[in-house]
């Protein structure tokens, strides 16, 4: 998967957008600004990073909706290997590294405002489905002899995974703060997401894939975004 090329593109799609329709909210109120792009920031039990590029639509003040892409993985990569009739397998990373991401938004009204009306803090509510990108991964591995050598990878091999959910709940729970066009935001993040699911029914030349176990994701985020 060419994770970063899509990024790149989603995010230069955002920017075009934005700048659009940036030209006519320059003109209006602050009241009446319906648009937001975000960036988040996460970590879970189940992968150490996740980042998150999204434009949100807010129709009236309290209530939302939003699309947005979000990437994840380890540090140290998810790549599998094992040793099979003398041979050494490699494959790439085998978590779910792209999904899509819709939403549901509630914010409440200020629990705490400053007196000129330039701060506010409240309350966020985030509820939706995560998609992974594909549902089913054709998953690249590699063939190289396990005696000790240096051996030139000529050709690689694909597996394609059968079965993969393609649809998992996401909820968050965030305190914002707002300042101006600017929202800065804290939570938690709970969702049934497999972060294996695309690959967890890979069998390469009679040997199935291990991965993690199945388990709920849930982690912390915090995310800066603009409105306009």
């Amino acid at each position: 998967m060419h994770i970063k090329k899509i990024l790149l593109n989603f995010i230069a799609l955002l920017f075009c957008f934005s700048a659009n329709v940036q030209c006519f909210a320059d003109e209006a109120d602050e009241r009446t600004r319906h648009w937001m792009g975000r960036c988040e920031l996460s970590t879970a039990n189940v992968l150490d990073w996740g980042i998150e590029y999204g434009i949100d639509y807010y129709p009236i003040q309290y209530v939302g909706m939003g699309v947005s892409v979000y990437a994840t993985g380890d540090f140290g990569g998810t790549s599998r290997s094992f040793i099979h009739n003398d041979f050494f397998y490699q494959t790439e990373n085998v978590n779910n590294e792209l999904s899509l991401r819709t939403s549901l938004q509630l914010q409440s009204p200020a629990i705490w405002r400053k007196s000129d009306g330039s701060l506010m803090l409240f309350v966020k509510e985030d509820c939706g489905l995560t998609l992974p990108i594909p549902a089913n991964q054709n998953l690249e591995y590699t063939i190289t002899p396990s005696s000790p050598g240096t051996y030139l990878v000529s050709e690689k091999y694909h597996a394609k995974n059968v079965g993969g959910k393609s649809c998992f709940v996401h909820f968050k729970t965030s305190l914002a703060l707002e300042t101006d066009r600017w929202q800065f935001w804290t939570g938690y993040t709970w969702s049934n997401f497999d972060a294996y699911s695309s690959a967890r029914h890979i069998t390469i030349d009679g040997i199935t894939l291990s991965v993690p176990a199945k388990k709920p994701l849930h982690g912390f985020h915090i995310a800066l975004a603009y409105k306009f």
